[in-house]
């Protein structure tokens, strides 16, 4: 007799302040003849969330009920917090199991990590560095550790030539010391400057712009098989300026 949780409770779901998540819970029949099922689902103090519970009392040929629980993240800070447990109990029997930790994060650092997962489909290495002073996301294509890209991503609504020029100089902070072959900068908006545009084409750097939505499309097409892993590291590492995902269709 157990509870099966869909996220893996070793996993670390990423979530911002105010967030909903959802989960599924599979609580297993047991074998033995059984008559009530009650289960509890606990949470973190942190989350001001009193425990759920359930009761279970019929039977069926799967010998499985479904659970769906779902939440607000109401969080007072940041970090890695345990989203709490679940306890089963089968006529007087009982047992628990833990739920996944939660990795609650600014918006920054949300967009930072969602970008580097995407980076991630694409078979590329990729881990978010992030915080002052740090590049967002470092990134290669896997198995070319030298192909080394500095990755930063923006969340503003309007990507101006200030913050290029703030992203640019970045990247000549730190390519020589981390041996960055590329800038590939990431935004999450439209609305691109065209002074951005007329900088990205007279670019002398290696600085490639994409959006994120364009890289997303990207990963979508890689998973179906319509494009191939050479075509998406070429079309990320071997051109400067802005990367037009439209051009592989």
């Amino acid at each position: 007799m157990q509870a099966l949780i869909d996220i893996d409770p070793k996993e670390r779901l990423l979530v911002i302040p105010q967030s909903k998540i959802q989960f599924n819970i599979l609580v297993e029949h047991p074998k033995t003849d059984w008559k009530r099922i009650e289960v509890r689902i606990n949470y973190s103090p942190m989350f001001g969330r009193e425990p759920s519970r359930y009761v279970i009392t019929q039977k069926n040929e799967i010998h499985m009920t479904s659970l769906t629980e779902k939440m607000e993240i109401v969080a007072r800070r940041l970090g890695e917090v345990p989203l709490g447990d679940v306890v089963v109990n089968v006529d007087g029997d009982e047992r628990s199991q833990y739920l996944p930790t939660v990795r609650i994060m600014s918006p920054d650092g949300y967009f930072e990590e969602k970008v580097a997962e995407t980076l991630r489909e694409l078979e590329f290495e990729a881990i978010r560095l992030g915080g002052p002073g740090r590049p967002d996301v470092e990134a290669n294509p896997k198995r070319e550790p030298a192909q080394r890209v500095q990755v930063e991503a923006t969340l503003e609504d309007h990507y101006d030539i200030e913050r290029y020029r703030n992203d640019v100089a970045k990247f000549h902070e730190f390519k020589r010391a981390r041996q960055y072959k590329r800038l590939l900068i990431v935004v999450n908006t439209d609305k691109i400057a065209e002074g951005v545009m007329q900088k990205l084409a007279r670019a002398t750097d290696p600085i490639s712009l994409v959006r994120y939505q364009d890289l997303q499309n990207l990963a979508s097409q890689f998973s179906q098989g319509r494009v191939s892993r050479f075509q998406v590291v070429a079309h990320l590492m071997a051109h400067t300026g802005f990367v037009d995902v439209e051009s592989l269709k």
